[in-house]
């Protein structure tokens, strides 16, 4: 069973992307950090829209940070099939999101 995404939750679309908005606005003000990283699994979550009858997908990956940590980062579409499970990275990461890798 696909998961809803907890953007789509609210009264209305106007609701739903103001909760997006003030998502983002918060993971801008968390500083960028940047770690070495090892991709442990990638996946793929399907966002279903409650006013509408469309859908999104949110791509994801799971890390584990130096210091052993572990930690989930929205990725972006396009970066996605770049992160190959087992990899070893340097990575910065905002907030939940994955803003880059080498």
């Amino acid at each position: 069973m696909a998961n809803i995404c907890p953007c789509t939750f609210g009264n209305s679309i106007s609701h739903a992307l103001n909760n997006m908005r003030k998502a983002k606005k918060l993971n801008e003000e968390i500083p960028e950090v940047t770690s070495r990283a090892a991709v442990l699994s990638r996946r793929v979550e399907t966002c279903y829209s409650l006013e509408k009858s469309d859908s999104s997908w949110a791509y994801l990956a799971k890390f584990r940070l130096e210091n052993g940590e572990e930690t989930e980062l929205k990725v972006r579409e396009e970066d996605y099939p770049k992160l190959k499970e087992g990899t070893s990275l340097s990575i910065t990461w905002q907030g939940d999101a994955l803003i880059s890798f080498q």
